[in-house]
């Protein structure tokens, strides 16, 4: 497995560690963050699925632009949000 690969994966490993210890959340966040420039983006919320669908296709995307150090993380959505009930 190549180091793409294991980043995408890692992603989704985070998603089902969170499932596992109970620590669900009915949408997510994707959250990216570059410690080098200060940069950081968010996307979502989205269905857990859906958010590490996105979160492994940025991951990927990072990747080929050579920027394998800016972190992508799947954070709870912990608001009401109207018209996603």
């Amino acid at each position: 497995m190549g180091l793409m690969e294991s980043q995408v994966s890692q992603v989704l490993c985070d998603l089902v560690a969170r499932v596992e210890a109970g620590a669900t959340a009915e949408y997510y966040i994707v959250l990216t963050v570059d410690a080098q420039t200060g940069y950081y983006g968010s996307y979502g919320p989205f269905a857990p699925i859906e958010a590490a669908s996105v979160a492994g296709r940025l991951r990927s995307d990072l990747d080929q632009s050579d920027l394998a150090d800016v972190q992508v993380r799947l954070v709870p959505c912990m608001l009401s949000l109207p018209g996603k009930d």
